[in-house]
Parts: structure tokens; C-alpha cells; sequence
């Protein structure tokens, strides 16, 4: 009798334990509830990725991602009706960027984020904020000989390790010679190797190299070239958002469709455009 009384304890137990993380998986905060109770905005950006987000010559942080920071803390304030949002920024980088996302450290990361459907981590995606594309920095004096009298197996090509770029270089290229770089100062180590003449070329989007080109003091106009001039793909960047997040993938989006991101993002545009030859199929606003 006793054995059947505990066996009956046991199983209601079980049975309200089981409820218990049920409920409270269903009532998990989103990030607008957490939001608007601590009023605290986390972020990782990546502060290595000219125009996105940088060191100015005063180690002050700049850039296209810190401007849609602020534009996000106003519609905060006005969606939530809270007059201080303040703002925690979270080191992010490619390797990180998609965990720090999904393991609920940040509430968003903005950076060069291509587009993609990502299979190994559970987060989205917001609406695009910019579009560039895969293109290769070479040496001017150095660059119809590539177009002209290089076999695709004899060049030697840069690009950052777990990126796209690498994917597709790889896929495109399979007979060349690929050398990756990692780490924060990847880009600037592949287009120093370019200049040093150790590869011929580095691949990566055409707003980077034209970023990590100027970082380092060189003249695309003089020296260095982008090839091809309209870029091989076409990527669409996006902020990481957390999966399953309705409210907050909405606000977000209200904020990148917005007149005032326009107007940000315009300016850098109109410095490529001297540059890149956009693809007519990688435009961010139809």
C-alpha cells in the first residue's frame, strides 16, 4: 500500500515538474519584455570592420552600426514610452557572432553578416541594411596580367577564414592556391600580404576592402584596383537577431526600412559607388 502511495507522489511530482518547464519555456521574456523592464540594449558589434563599426585616430568607436544603435534606442524609447535606454556593446567577431546571438548574451549583432540561412544556429535574420558583393584586391601594375595571362591554378588568393567568401572562393576556384587568415586583423594581414606580393589577390566584399584599404593608408585610385569592377555575388547584410522573436524582429525592421537609415547608409554608398559598379540585382530597397 505504502508503494502505491509513493509511486502516485512520485508520478503528480513528475507530472508538475514537467508542467513547470513547459510554462516556463512558453513564458521565456522576449527581448522588448526584458527590455522595457531593466531598459538595457545589448549589443555585439565587431569593431574591426570599416565603415561598420571602427576605432577613429581617438579610439572612439564609429560607423555605420553605431548610427543604427542610436536610430534603434529611439524607436525603443518611443515604442516602450522609456525615456533612458541604455546601451552594453559585446566584442563580436566571426567567430562568435552567431552563439553570442543565440545563447541570449546580446540582444542583436551588427556587422558584415551576409544573408543566409544558418543551419548550426538558432537565429535570424533582420530586413537588409546594405548590399556589396565578392570582388579581389590586386596590385594596379599587376592586374591585366591577371586578367590575361594567369592560369586560375598558379594565383595565389587571400580570404578570411569561416566567411562565405571563403565558401565560394573554394567552390569557384577549386584549383588555386587559397591562403585563409583569422583573426581580428585578417583583413588587414591579407591586403598587406597583396602588397607585399606574397598572393596576388584578396577576396573579400568590395565595402571591406575599400575599408581595410583605407585603414591602412592606401590609394585605390593610385595603387591598388578591385576586379571585377561589378562585384561576383551579390550580399545582402543583415542584423543577427534571436530566432523566434516576432516583436523585436519588427521593430528592428522598422528601423532599417526607415527614412533616416537611408540617409546613413547613402553616404557610404555614394564613396563605393566610385569604386564598385553596383549589380542591378543586389538592391536593398525595391
Amino acid at each position: 500500500m505504502m508503494g502505491k502511495k509513493l509511486i502516485k507522489v512520485f508520478t503528480v511530482s513528475l507530472f508538475l515538474g514537467f508542467n513547470f518547464l513547459v510554462n516556463s519555456s512558453a513564458k521565456a521574456e522576449t527581448v522588448l519584455e526584458r527590455i522595457e523592464s531593466g531598459g538595457l540594449l545589448r549589443i555585439g558589434i565587431n569593431n574591426n570592420e570599416i565603415p561598420f563599426s571602427y576605432r577613429d585616430s581617438n579610439g572612439e568607436l564609429q560607423g555605420i552600426c553605431l548610427d543604427l544603435v542610436n536610430l534603434i534606442k529611439n524607436e525603443l524609447r518611443d515604442t516602450l514610452n522609456r525615456n533612458i535606454i541604455t546601451t552594453h556593446l559585446f566584442n563580436s567577431n566571426l567567430s562568435n557572432r552567431f552563439q553570442i546571438v543565440q545563447d541570449g548574451i546580446v540582444d542583436l549583432e551588427c556587422g558584415a553578416n551576409s544573408i543566409r540561412e544558418i543551419k548550426d544556429f538558432e537565429v535570424s535574420f533582420s530586413e537588409p541594411f546594405f548590399s556589396t558583393g565578392i570582388q579581389f584586391l590586386a596590385v594596379r601594375d599587376k592586374a591585366n596580367q591577371l586578367r590575361n595571362n594567369t592560369a586560375i591554378e598558379d594565383v595565389r588568393i587571400g580570404v578570411l577564414a569561416n566567411t562565405t567568401t571563403e565558401e565560394y572562393v573554394k567552390q569557384r576556384f577549386p584549383e588555386a592556391q587559397i591562403s585563409l587568415f583569422r583573426g581580428i586583423s585578417g583583413s588587414n594581414l591579407g591586403v598587406r600580404a597583396v602588397e607585399n606580393e606574397r598572393i596576388d589577390v584578396f577576396a573579400d566584399d568590395g565595402i571591406l576592402l575599400l575599408g581595410a584599404a583605407t585603414s591602412l593608408n592606401m590609394s585605390l585610385s593610385r595603387d591598388f584596383i578591385l576586379l571585377p569592377e561589378t562585384p561576383l555575388t551579390c550580399e545582402r547584410y543583415g542584423l543577427i537577431l534571436p530566432k523566434n522573436d516576432p516583436d523585436w524582429k519588427a521593430l528592428i525592421d522598422r528601423v532599417i526600412t526607415s527614412s533616416e537609415e537611408r540617409e546613413i547608409v547613402g553616404d557610404w554608398f555614394a564613396v563605393a559607388d566610385r569604386f564598385i559598379n553596383n549589380r542591378s540585382d543586389c538592391e536593398i530597397y525595391d
